[in-house]
């Protein structure tokens, strides 16, 4: 059993308090800055998802571990990425790895990664990029709603 929310629904369930467009990647010490998720022992796995888990959902993974690391060093949380409509093996662009590098960030090692029912299955948190995603999540996955 999983919980999913778009991006823009997240907002009213998670305490965030992003001082930034939502179309600005933040650098990392900015990041330390905001009012990240709130500790729930029913939360120990997040994934973000996009597509193709190329651009969006990576950079994403990258700034939620970050969040999630620093302001709970001692939970050992399971962060990820994966895309509705991705192709396992594929580098994450260029230009995501470019401007994610400009903020502290490293995302030149993901890979994209197709979301399937096995993965839903180890997570309790699934974050999408957009409305359409979360959508196409629940058409795909009804079972595990």
């Amino acid at each position: 059993m999983f919980k999913v929310f778009s991006r823009r629904s997240l907002d009213n369930h998670i305490p965030w308090q992003n001082p930034y467009a939502p179309a600005l990647v933040p650098s990392s010490a900015d990041v330390d800055k905001w009012t990240p998720i709130r500790y729930s022992p029913d939360m120990p796995s997040i994934l973000f998802v996009c597509t193709a888990n190329q651009c969006r959902s990576p950079m994403a993974e990258a700034i939620g571990r970050h969040m999630l690391t620093r302001r709970y060093p001692a939970v050992e949380w399971q962060v990820g990425s994966a895309g509705v409509r991705a192709v396992d093996g594929y580098p994450a662009t260029s230009s995501s790895v470019t401007v994610a590098g400009r903020h502290g960030f490293d995302i030149s090692r993901c890979h994209s990664r197709a979301m399937t029912g096995e993965l839903l299955g180890k997570t309790t948190l699934v974050v999408t990029m957009e409305e359409a995603h979360k959508q196409a999540i629940l058409r795909a996955f009804p079972a595990g709603a």
